[in-house]
């Protein structure tokens, strides 16, 4: 009887093992340029219906990369991006929504910034850092908007400027690049 037992354990934990690798790993995978967006919602190009969950690739420099999986078409679970210029985007999604800790790397590897969204909006720290490690701006979100105490650093991290949002005070950035080089919120 006690063998009996053991292979149905040994049976149950392969099973569990395969089911678990399944939904974790999609079977199918798709090239991002064989997909077109429509409101929010990845679809194959043509008549051809998807899985309701695919990993997704994308080629840099003639490599295979991994995306991220998407389930019924949006995005679920990390996604990195590698750009041309060896910086990459770590982002977090849930049901196509940011949700989750985002971060770019500088091509050297250090992080470039950090913020977190919940459920599609700004909410939590943001953190930023120049090419040498040196904190660059450190403050906080709410519901998309700055609040609390900011505080803005040189790249040899001396204090520049220091601000305190009240709670629900709506604040403007500018000076953004495509990486979000430059945080500036003003009242």
């Amino acid at each position: 009887m006690g063998i009996y037992k053991k292979m149905i354990r040994m049976n149950l934990a392969f099973n569990l093992f395969f089911l678990t690798h399944a939904a974790i790993y999609p079977q199918k995978e798709y090239n991002i340029d064989s997909l077109i967006k429509i409101d929010g919602i990845y679809k194959a190009i043509g008549d051809k219906k998807l899985p309701s969950v695919i990993g997704v690739y994308g080629l840099n420099n003639y490599k295979k990369r991994f995306l991220g999986n998407l389930v019924n078409g949006k995005k679920h679970g990390t996604w990195k991006e590698f750009h041309p210029n060896k910086r990459v985007l770590v982002e977090n999604y849930k049901n196509g929504n940011l949700d989750g800790s985002i971060s770019l790397f500088y091509k050297n590897g250090q992080k470039e910034w950090s913020y977190k969204y919940s459920n599609g909006i700004l909410n939590g720290s943001y953190s930023r850092w120049y090419s040498n490690g040196v904190k660059a701006t450190n403050g906080y979100f709410e519901n998309g908007e700055p609040v609390g105490f900011w505080a803005w650093w040189d790249k040899n991290g001396e204090i520049t400027k220091k601000q305190d949002f009240p709670p629900k005070t709506i604040g403007i950035t500018r000076g953004h690049n495509q990486y979000t080089d430059k945080l500036d919120l003003v009242k």
